[in-house]
């Protein structure tokens, strides 16, 4: 399995050309998934834009495409070890990224996102930035 983070799908749903390919290219043993709050952060982007009809749609689009991994009990308990560590080396981490990194790791995954500064403060987080 493969975790999407929300920039990633983003830069699809823009048509950015490098992400359309890599994930046009992907086969099933990929396993493309995208946490539930990635999805909450595509909605999000959609309320705030201009075209909400086009941009839900396209939204929606992908979801048909790639499925959501939603969080469950050991999922919130990775998140709430890691959001405790970050607060204990007095780093400051949006709940969001939290989140998703604790379903990557709590899945043993790589987490594939454009801005792997923002994950590489989650010590045994795989990353992959595709950039």
């Amino acid at each position: 399995m493969t975790i999407l983070d929300t920039n990633i799908c983003v830069r699809f749903l823009r048509g950015e050309e490098s992400v359309v390919r890599r994930l046009l290219d992907a086969d099933e043993n990929d396993d493309l998934r995208i946490p539930a709050m990635v999805e909450g952060e595509l909605f999000y982007g959609v309320e705030k834009s201009e075209r909400r009809d086009e941009n839900r749609e396209k939204v929606k689009s992908l979801l048909a495409f790639l499925p959501v991994c939603h969080a469950d009990d050991e999922t919130m308990e990775k998140f709430g070890e890691l959001k405790a560590k970050a607060e204990a080396a007095g780093r400051r981490v949006d709940d969001a990224d939290v989140i998703i990194a604790a379903t990557a790791m709590r899945h043993g995954t790589l987490l594939v996102t454009g801005n792997a500064r923002h994950f590489s403060r989650f010590d045994g987080l795989e990353i992959e930035d595709w950039r």
